[in-house]
Order: C-alpha cells, then structure tokens, then sequence
C-alpha cells in the first residue's frame, strides 16, 4: 500500500479535529475504533523499508504484550520492514527494573554501541519512543555518532523533565509512597541522580541553580549548561521530530513537558515552546520554521493510546525507502 497522506489516512479512521488553538498546532483523535484493516500483503514481494527503533517507558519491557502489540501493528501495515524493540537486557523482568534504577547515560552509551553495529540499520532508521523512552531516543540521536535517524516520534515524554515522580501504582503502596518521598527529598544527592532514572530527568524552574548544578542527565540533553554544538547539529538534521501529549495526563507533571513548553518561576504560567531556552539552544526553531516538527494531542490518560492512532502516524511517518 502507497504511503498516504494524514488527510487520507483521517478519512479513513473517522476524522482528525484541529484544536483552537494560539500556541502549538494539534490535533486530536476523534474515533477510537480499535477496527483496523490491513490491504492483503505479499510479504515476499515487498521492497525493504526503513527499520524502526522502538524504546518502552519507565516500568515496562522490550518485550511487553503492548510493545509486541506495537510491533505486530507496523509488521502488517510495512512487510519487510525490520523491528527493534530496545532492551537494556535478555531478561524482560531484568530490563524492566533497569528501566527504574540505573545510570541512563551508560545505557544510552551501550545502546548507542548496539545499534552501530547492528546492520540492518546502516542505511538509517526510524525510532518511536514512549514516555521516558522517547527522550533516551533524542538522548541518542543527539550523542551517538554511529546512527542516523530519520524521523523521531515521542508519546508523551519529558523533554522538559518532570515535577514529581511517577504516582504508585497502588493508591494503598505505603512503600512505594514512603520511597517516593525520600528520593525526592534527596533528588540532588548524588547517589540518587546516579542510581534512579527519573531523578535523573527532575527539573524544578523553582530551583535552576541546584537542577543545573546536579543533574546528571536532563540539563547536558538539553544544553542548558553551556551550549553542544553537536547536540543541534544531530537534532537539525532530523527529517521529522513528532511530539506527542496526552491532555488528561497526570503521570507525566507537567503535561506539556512532552512538547517542549516551560514553567515561569515568576508567574506559574506556561512558556510556550518557541521561547522555551531548551527549545531554542538545542536549535529546534530551525525544525519549527520549515514545518519539521509535528505536535498531536490525544484526550486521554498517560499512554492511552487508540490503535488506529498508530495507524495514522505509521503511514505518516514510518515506512519510507532506506536513503
């Protein structure tokens, strides 16, 4: 099937409905039909396309039902098409708690390693990130010199860091709670910033001079120290970067961290992307004027995501030819 254009691909689902709105352009799903056809395939018959890279959130694995689900989706809609689900290690439950406790900058290193090496990703490839996996992928266009990624798509992620850490899962997990608690009341102890991973994208406006001091992560990424001319030189090169948010969100605080918006310390009010200083020294403006970032927001919860959504930004943005 040829690749379409989202206007077609929104006939097809139902409709696409444009938010009113005066900062970033959205959109936002209307249809939430889970019925989703596939035109009969030949897969033999297929030409390669461009791989893509998938890396799960905070909490779940490279080999989760919902990434396999992922996975199946994109296996129907591009036969040929290589599939990489990011695991920091064989053991599903291993790679789960790496994704909770552990040094992000030495796994984005190892990832890094991983994917240069692997050649079925020579010729560039695609990568799709949800919640925390989505900055780790822009953690790795930006540092890794070995791979080259075309477009970049990310659900919900904190590009602009978090406010709180992510809820218990368990209202009633006083553990979790009194954890919780702790890791936040020490974030910049340097043990925490080196052993648990979303302490290591915290950023408070309130408290800029302890965040840039000790962050090990967040404030390097987004070149808020001193300037890396390589970072936005990675960055500028992107053919798409696709931010993704969800408008009932409560894991990820602040929401509207996903799409690069900051918080005024004076005021309390959003700064909107375009002067966000993260959003303007990693030189994304250059990708905002010639119309090279996409901003989507659906209605529901963190990672509440309808498949045919998936549909939509599969022949959108996934799929192309290898340059």
């Amino acid at each position: 099937m040829e690749r379409q254009s989202i206007l077609a691909v929104n006939l097809l689902l139902g409709g696409f409905e444009p938010l009113t709105t005066t900062t970033a352009p959205q959109w936002v799903l209307t249809d939430n039909s889970d019925q989703i056809q596939f035109p009969p395939t030949t897969p033999g018959g297929w030409p390669k396309k461009r791989p893509l890279v998938i890396w799960h959130g905070l909490g779940d694995n490279y080999n989760s039902s919902g990434i396999n689900k992922v996975k199946e989706i994109y296996g129907q809609m591009h036969p040929n098409m290589y599939i990489l689900s990011i695991g920091l290690d064989e053991s599903p439950i291993f790679d789960e708690r790496r994704s909770i406790m552990g040094n992000p900058s030495n796994d984005i290193e190892y990832v890094c390693e991983m994917l240069t090496k692997n050649g079925e990703l020579d010729n560039g490839f695609d990568a799709m990130g949800f919640s925390q996996g989505g900055l780790f992928l822009r953690a790795l266009v930006q540092r890794c010199p070995g791979i080259s990624v075309h477009n970049l798509v990310t659900f919900g992620s904190p590009h602009m860091g978090v406010l709180d850490l992510p809820l218990c899962s368990d209202p009633g997990d006083w553990i979790c709670k009194r954890r919780n608690e702790y890791i936040k009341r020490n974030i910049w102890n340097d043990a925490i910033q080196r052993t648990v991973v979303p302490a290591q994208y915290f950023r408070d406006p309130n408290d800029m001079s302890k965040y840039l001091e000790k962050s090990h992560l967040l404030a390097d990424l987004n070149n808020e120290r001193t300037i890396n001319t390589t970072y936005v030189t990675k960055l500028q090169a992107l053919n798409a970067l696709v931010l993704i948010s969800f408008e009932s969100d409560t894991t990820l605080v602040p929401k509207y961290s996903s799409k690069f918006y900051d918080i005024s310390p004076e005021t309390g009010k959003l700064i909107n992307y375009k002067t966000s200083v993260p959003f303007v020294n990693l030189g994304l403006s250059k990708l905002d004027k010639e119309d090279r970032i996409h901003f989507y927001s659906l209605p529901g919860e963190h990672m509440e995501i309808p498949e045919p959504f998936f549909v939509v930004i599969g022949y959108e943005f996934f799929g192309g030819y290898p340059d």
